[in-house]
């Protein structure tokens, strides 16, 4: 039997299952009631069914694999209803009817709908695949997903954003190139998408496990305050001591341990006595394969390299950190750019010079190598996601990481709270908790997910 409704997100099986025994009249007595919440093929743990029939009034709470089970049940008609669930499954309908009986092994009614994720806090752009992390603390991802950067457990593509099946709440999202990475309630890290030289860290390399399409926990039981992620590689900042941990491909020196190592399939700390605050990895053209780490004091550390064969595009970067000569303490930093209290300096690629029609004004600096931008109008928000923009209301006159000028960008008169880059195309997170997208081929903002979309 099956039941299908326009907003219903469980497939509820219910089993009936023939009794040990049969009393003189022939009646039997005793059957099993099986339970189980279902979205797009994901069961959903924790789930609360409330069940009446002829055994009164039973409530059963679906396990951790999604299932709740009651033994010795009277066989006959039961009404259930599901009291609980995921925070973002919607339902619609009434409740549904079932019937136990001893003499049918499989009696299943299904109820289909979708999820309603609502608002969005935060985005992530990588590089074939984007996802976003809702007021509920649950990812939502959606593009090719052909090296299940989705998170589904499938590989897929998806026009719209489908759930990633998360273990937990998480609090951060961070972008790879082909791969993801959240941050969970607990500190835990899951990674997630192609495992190539080890980027996903979680114990094992590319060539026993290339592709990882469910978030899987980051071996070693770290506990990190905040993770980010470049082309090949994941970084995590440590609750207590503030050290950062690396994992993935370390040739370029990304894993800031003082080796060029190949592949680093769990965290390996890196080779400081700093303890810092901040981490953050520039969403660029080129590739990110520099990190940037913060004091508390504002001193910023370069580590990791670039595409570039005989020498660093970003002059202060090595296979440990460096510190950056910056002429007053940083607020935020990426390894391309700081953000002081009036201005931003920045230290320019070997491809040559930020060009001055950038921001308007190119002010050089006592340092070799560093430019100072006049940016008192800058968005914080945009800077801290690897974009860099001006609010020229009602829209944003933006530069993606420095390099590639922008047209005027308009969200429909949304303010922008939050916003990532990759390549030349990017998006934002705004005060309505909507995401808008755009590619460095078309250069119109489109809705792509929250309130609206759909």
């Amino acid at each position: 039997m099956r039941a299908r409704g326009g907003w219903a997100v469980a497939a509820i099986a219910v089993l009936g299952a023939c009794g040990d025994g049969v009393e003189p009249t022939g009646v039997t007595n005793s059957g099993t009631l099986i339970l189980r919440a279902e979205v797009d093929g994901w069961a959903l743990p924790g789930t609360v069914f409330d069940v009446v029939g002829p055994s009164g009034a039973l409530s059963l709470t679906a396990s951790s694999e999604g299932v709740a089970t009651r033994e010795a049940v009277v066989p006959g008609d039961y009404t259930i209803t599901i009291q609980r669930t995921d925070a973002d499954a919607r339902f619609e309908g009434g409740p549904a009817q079932a019937r136990v009986r001893a003499d049918v092994v499989d009696d299943t009614i299904v109820i289909e709908g979708v999820f309603d994720p609502g608002e969005f806090r935060q985005v992530v752009v990588g590089n074939a695949v984007i996802c976003a992390l809702n007021e509920r603390k649950n990812p939502y991802c959606w593009g090719l997903g052909e090296a299940g950067e989705l998170g589904t457990g499938q590989i897929r593509r998806s026009g719209v954003p489908v759930r990633a099946r998360a273990p937990e709440p998480l609090r951060q999202l961070a972008a790879g190139s082909l791969h993801m990475c959240g941050l969970g309630e607990s500190g835990a890290t899951y990674c997630w998408g192609l495992n190539a030289n080890g980027r996903l860290g979680v114990g094992v390399d590319g060539t026993e496990q290339p592709i990882i399409a469910l978030p899987t926990p980051v071996v070693g039981g770290l506990v990190f305050t905040q993770i980010v992620a470049g082309g090949g590689f994941a970084c995590g900042l440590q609750v207590g001591s503030g050290r950062p941990w690396c994992w993935g491909v370390g040739v370029d020196g990304q894993l800031g341990d003082g080796s060029q190592i190949g592949v680093a399939s769990s965290p390996v700390a890196v080779d400081t006595n700093e303890r810092f605050v901040e981490l953050s990895i520039a969403e660029t053209w080129a590739g990110p394969r520099a990190v940037a780490a913060r004091t508390d004091d504002g001193r910023v550390f370069i580590w990791g390299a670039s595409p570039a064969e005989n020498a660093s595009w970003l002059a202060f970067s090595g296979l440990t950190p460096v510190e950056v000569p910056l002429p007053s303490p940083a607020l935020a930093a990426t390894s391309l750019c700081a953000l002081l209290d009036a201005s931003v300096v920045c230290w320019p690629d070997l491809m040559g010079d930020i060009p001055a029609e950038v921001l308007d004004v190119l002010l050089p600096t006592a340092q070799s190598g560093i430019r100072e931008y006049d940016t008192a109008p800058l968005d914080r928000a945009f800077f801290e996601g690897g974009l860099h923009c001006r609010p020229m209301p009602p829209g944003y006159d933006c530069t993606e990481s420095w390099a590639f000028p922008l047209p005027y960008l308009d969200f429909d008169g949304e303010t922008v709270v939050q916003a990532a880059g990759f390549g030349r195309g990017g998006c934002v997170v705004t005060d309505l908790g909507r995401v808008w997208c755009w590619s460095g081929d078309f250069f119109i903002p489109r809705l792509s997910a929250g309130p609206g979309f759909g």
